[in-house]
């Protein structure tokens, strides 16, 4: 224990462990979250209001004394927007310490192989809840599944990239929102990420899927303790289906706030193979006067799209991070040049045409970090098991200030 113990904090410890930054893995599982902005100062009560203006152009006029006439209040509405959280923890076994202490840097290479397996899942779980709406949700039981067996279906291949054996999960009532049962949770004991079918499938370490009382085909899976607390993404703020009347989002009802596609996007339709949808949803954000400079797609319809076409130019996108950078796959559409990026946790047979500048990641510290306030060592020790853990955690939540400026687009 004297080499990981004689470390002051755990900020020295990472900066000597990751001095190209901790948060680099988040910018390989997302390129979203690689081009956004960042803010690292979301400090005191946590809430920022994000005010977006409904009219800019509802006042003036030709004629003077008209323009005079036309000035109203003003045409704006308040996002309520908080803090949300995410943790990782990780631990390593008293006799891994031992057995490592008298090998030369070998307790720094046993920490830094640990920790990069905590930062590779975070990083998964941070791009997970950027491409989600806020809820939780992470796949959906096949409405053909047998929940009286141990293995269900996914109803979409893509959705597996957000489990992993071990991993608890809970079940969602689609109809009402409720946790089934209480929420009571069941542990997976292996995956099945492609059967050869496209179809991915999960099996309960022990037991039936319908342990969970009044599971049933087409229920929400969610990882336990995740239900309505992880930070909101591009499902929140560009949903697939537009907002009605009974919208609520961040204290905002978009559907009768008076601009519905202002506050929440606008959405194209499928007219064919997938590369004229993309096209087409180009061309509505010329209509609709909105900028949008980015396509994110699963990288299965990306493949599709990309495939059939005889030519096309790879440029390449910078980030805030000179260490890092994507290629990205120009199409030219009626909003001029778009730069499509292949992003694993966007569904399939969704895209999303949008603006990286109007994205900003808002967090109080970084993101993550390791969660040692209170002057401890980084190591707390299991009182009911031989390993010792340690925490990442951050407390952030993702903004985004022009939702105007984005189509959401069904291939």
């Amino acid at each position: 224990m004297a080499g990981p113990q004689s470390v002051s904090n755990s900020t020295n410890l990472l900066k000597v462990l990751y001095p190209d930054e901790i948060s680099i893995p988040g910018y390989m599982a997302s390129k979203l979250i690689g081009q956004m902005g960042k803010d690292t100062e979301f400090t005191g009560e946590g809430t920022k209001y994000v005010v977006v203006s409904l009219a800019p152009g509802a006042g003036g006029s030709a004629t003077i004394s008209a323009a005079i006439g036309n000035i109203g209040p003003t045409q704006e509405v308040r996002f309520s927007l908080g803090r949300r959280r995410l943790y990782e923890v990780g631990s390593i076994t008293g006799e891994a310490f031992v057995s490592g202490k008298k090998g030369k840097g070998a307790i720094v290479e046993l920490l830094k192989h640990q920790m990069d397996r905590s930062r590779y899942s975070f990083a998964r779980a941070e791009s997970r809840s950027l491409w989600s709406d806020g809820t939780g949700q992470r796949g959906i039981i096949s409405s053909t599944s047998n929940v009286a067996t141990a293995t269900i279906t996914l109803s979409a291949k893509s959705q597996v990239s957000g489990f992993f054996k071990g991993m608890k999960v809970q079940l969602i009532n689609p109809a009402t929102g409720i946790l089934r049962d209480s929420g009571r949770s069941l542990e997976i004991g292996s995956l099945v990420r492609n059967d050869g079918s496209n179809n991915a499938t999960l099996t309960t370490a022990s037991g039936l899927w319908n342990q969970i009382a009044g599971a049933a085909a087409s229920d929400i899976i969610i990882r336990e303790g995740d239900q309505n607390l992880v930070p909101i993404g591009v499902l929140g703020w560009n949903p697939i289906t537009q907002p009605t009347v009974a919208d609520s989002f961040l204290g905002v009802n978009r559907g009768t706030a008076g601009d519905v596609n202002y506050l929440s996007g606008f959405r194209v339709g499928s007219s064919g193979p997938k590369a004229q949808t993309l096209i087409d949803g180009g061309a509505e954000a010329r209509d609709a006067n909105v900028n949008v400079t980015d396509a994110y797609l699963n990288p299965l319809d990306m493949r599709d799209i990309f495939k059939d076409q005889s030519t096309y130019k790879t440029i390449d996108v910078s980030t805030d991070n000179p260490k890092v950078g994507y290629k990205a796959i120009e199409l030219l559409t009626g909003n001029g040049s778009i730069r499509c990026h292949d992003e694993t946790d966007v569904q399939r047979g969704n895209f999303w045409l949008l603006r990286p500048g109007s994205w900003t990641r808002r967090s109080a510290g970084d993101v993550p970090m390791l969660l040692n306030f209170d002057g401890l060592k980084m190591f707390m020790r299991n009182p009911n098991g031989d390993d010792y853990q340690y925490r990442l955690g951050a407390y952030f939540n993702n903004e985004n200030d022009t939702p105007a400026d984005c189509i959401i687009g069904t291939f």
